[in-house]
């Protein structure tokens, strides 16, 4: 039976189907539920090779910033959220004008302390740092106007907007159906939760739990849940936010070939056990999702994927692999993305080094 086979991506669960599905039995059935599948294969041959221009150097000694965890563009201000120096630094990006701290280390009013998540909702500025997240002013110098407390901290928690809230991986991780919490912004500022959703792939406590590791993302039309490790990107609307029932109207099955290992010989474990293999699988894993337009870029390991979402009939369509190098032509592995003003902006690599490159150039079409 389907039920007692433990392993991380299969296909006996409506075999027939072509849909792959994981051993938690809630999300397969997430997954039937969508009104929509898509299996796409990707060209990993057909690579388009885009050299980048630096505007941050982390490691010169002039700059403010060592680390990028996040980054946004809030009122013509490129914020970046320095994770090793417990800092939130501006940078503006139009002008000449030198760099300031909006958040300098600390656990005060606007202070900060392992800032991680950054993002623009409800009329505010949401900072998520170790333990709580704070409201502030969406315009320069952000001064800060609210704080929200967890009972449980994470030091790398990140927060998405949609539809004016809050989505954030949940403090507690024994809830194995409340991965990510939900949380309503009042008119002062103040977080309040409002619901949780999206199933732990490995119930706590059982082990590996590094595949419940999961990236949240959102455009105007959806929010993204992608688990690093699975090559499927869950697609929701505003309709779905929440519900138990069917909170993925799309899911994109990746067909990509870093994940064809199978994971069977990692099933879920007691934690007591000593067979027990904590260390991070080897293969292709997800950083991030990222909608502009109708292109769909998703960062696969050191890569970038793009696909074309505008033919007008829902599909997607696989478009190329981008390639970034530097001024050495040395490769970089793209840990973030934002776009302002025609460019892209993407962080790389963990010293905090800050790119810039033409969005035109990233999403033309290779012949």
């Amino acid at each position: 039976m389907c039920l007692l086979l433990i392993v991380l991506l299969q296909t006996c669960h409506n075999a027939d189907s072509g849909k792959l599905f994981t051993n938690n039995e809630t999300l397969n059935l997430w997954i039937d539920n969508a009104d929509w599948y898509q299996s796409i294969a990707v060209d990993t041959m057909r690579v388009d090779t885009i050299k980048v221009e630096m505007i941050v150097d982390a490691q010169s000694d002039s700059s403010d910033i060592r680390s990028a965890l996040d980054i946004i563009v809030v009122d013509n201000v490129l914020l970046v959220a320095d994770y090793l120096r417990s800092s939130v630094v501006g940078i503006h990006i139009d002008s000449d004008e030198p760099t300031f701290n909006v958040r300098s280390r600390g656990l005060g009013s606007n202070e900060a302390s392992y800032p991680s998540s950054l993002s623009k909702c409800g009329g505010f500025l949401n900072i998520a740092s170790y333990g709580y997240t704070t409201s502030s002013l969406p315009r320069s110098p952000f001064s800060e106007v609210r704080r929200s407390s967890y009972s449980s901290t994470d030091f790398t928690s990140r927060h998405v907007c949609y539809e004016g809230k809050i989505l954030m991986k949940c403090p507690e991780t024994r809830d194995p159906e409340g991965a990510v919490c939900i949380y309503e912004i009042a008119s002062d500022g103040e977080l309040s939760p409002s619901g949780r959703f999206i199933p732990n792939i490995i119930p706590f406590p059982m082990q590996p739990s590094v595949y419940n590791s999961s990236k949240l993302s959102s455009d105007d039309e959806h929010y993204r849940l992608t688990y690093n490790f699975l090559p499927l990107v869950f697609m929701g609307n505003s309709g779905s936010l929440g519900s138990q029932d069917k909170p993925f109207t799309g899911v994109l099955h990746i067909d990509h070939p870093g994940f064809e290992r199978k994971l069977d010989q990692l099933p879920p474990t007691p934690v007591n056990t000593n067979s027990v293999d904590m260390s991070m699988p080897a293969g292709a894993f997800i950083l991030f999702t990222h909608r502009h337009g109708d292109h769909l870029i998703v960062a696969i390991s050191n890569k970038l994927y793009l696909f074309d979402v505008g033919g007008g009939d829902g599909r997607y369509r696989f478009e190329k692999v981008v390639v970034f190098v530097d001024h050495g032509d040395r490769q970089l592995v793209t840990l973030k993305m934002t776009t302002h003003n025609g460019k892209a902006i993407i962080t790389s690599g963990r010293s905090g080094q800050i790119y810039t490159v033409e969005l035109e150039r990233l999403l033309q079409s290779i012949i």
